[in-house]
């Protein structure tokens, strides 16, 4: 805060500095000589403020620009429609390199008069809730998820959680609608939002009095959602300024004034926002049938004894084919197989179902919940 107050451009890395070959030194000579003219006037809430590495967990990752003015709108826009009340308390999770973790667990928390609690014990969640009782906080549905299954082995809420939690924002990846559901049953409600590091990052959150199941809630106030062929685009004060020295990549993800998130969704009568998928996942066929891998795993992921599901493509003899890996304790897998099948006819691809293939072992993914397809 201090940095970005002072007119100076604070770097928030996701990775480590060798992974990024790049040193505290040269980053300071790189914004001082390299920031284009245009964003070179500190003293303006448009100007360059914070420069924050996406998670490149569909794309290579790269660094982008964002003012105060994005971020403050950000925040200021989450504010009307989430409630902060004054006196709640944060256990913080989350990094505040992240955006979310900035937005969420910072600035929403220090502007509503929040109680925000650390831990240098970050391995130890469960002693810290105790410790801390919090009462809101903002996660991945990963450590949700933890939550919920330790919920379910001890049933007691003041052993898990300290007692006191009422409220968890949840962004980053998809949740399980029974685990919200679930989570309700221990008084803990949980809102979904979305949004991405280009947004700084919220586009949408469900929220107290405005909420709806499977959605990721209504658009922020001064925020522009379009759906241009099932594809996500923003338009605001929230969306970044660039790519930092990379203007060929700044193009690619406008189409005139409005960012191309690469999500896939809808808005329905109520102004609900729902994704179905990445654009970058979705599956082609040759008869030009299409398929959004993530509609098809939500479906499988609710048949019974099955964790998680991972549905993807590969080229067989210049023919592409379908294939399923779903994660199951159980060891009936016939009739796994038989239930997948079942619901992959849904979709009228069949045919094109090479495998099933089961594992006990969880699927990769990264520091956020999400899957990683490779």
């Amino acid at each position: 805060m201090a940095i970005t107050i002072s007119g100076n451009i604070a770097w928030l890395s996701q990775e480590t500095k060798e992974s990024i070959e790049i040193t505290d030194e040269q980053i300071i000579k790189l914004i001082s000589e390299n920031i284009d003219g245009e964003y070179k006037n500190l003293h303006n809430e448009d100007c360059v403020s914070i420069i924050a590495q996406s998670s490149g967990t569909t794309s290579v990752s790269k660094c982008v620009m964002l003012s105060q003015r994005n971020v403050l709108s950000d925040t200021m826009g989450g504010l009307s429609l989430y409630d902060y009340p004054l006196g709640a308390i944060y256990y913080k999770v989350l990094p505040y390199h992240h955006l979310f973790g900035l937005v969420a667990d910072l600035l929403g928390a220090l502007y509503s008069g929040g109680t925000i609690c650390f831990s240098n014990d970050k391995l130890n969640l469960f002693k810290n809730l105790r410790i801390f009782k919090p009462t809101h906080m903002n996660l991945p549905p990963i450590i949700v998820s933890t939550i919920e299954k330790m919920l379910s082995r001890s049933s007691d809420i003041n052993e898990v959680t300290g007692g006191q939690l009422k409220k968890i924002m949840c962004a980053g990846a998809a949740l399980n609608e029974q685990t919200q559901k679930n989570m309700k049953d221990y008084g803990i409600h949980i809102y979904s939002a979305y949004g991405l590091t280009e947004c700084s990052p919220c586009v949408s959150m469900n929220c107290d009095m405005y909420h709806k199941n499977g959605s990721v809630g209504v658009i922020l106030p001064g925020v522009n959602v379009m759906i241009d062929d099932g594809e996500i685009l923003v338009r605001g004060d929230i969306v970044m300024k660039g790519y930092w020295k990379d203007i060929a990549a700044t193009n690619q993800v406008f189409k005139d004034g409005w960012l191309m998130t690469g999500d896939l969704g809808y808005l329905d009568e109520d102004g609900f926002l729902f994704l179905t998928g990445r654009k970058t996942n979705l599956i082609v066929f040759e008869d030009g049938t299409k398929l959004s891998p993530e509609i098809m795993e939500n479906k499988i992921k609710t048949l019974p004894e099955i964790d998680e599901c991972l549905v993807y493509s590969e080229m067989t003899e210049d023919v592409t084919v379908l294939k399923i890996t779903v994660v199951s304790q159980s060891d009936k897998y016939d009739k796994i197989k038989v239930n997948v099948k079942e619901a992959v006819k849904k979709y009228g691809i069949v045919e094109k179902l090479q495998g099933i293939y089961i594992t006990d072992q969880p699927l990769e993914k990264n520091n956020l919940g999400k899957i990683i397809r490779k």
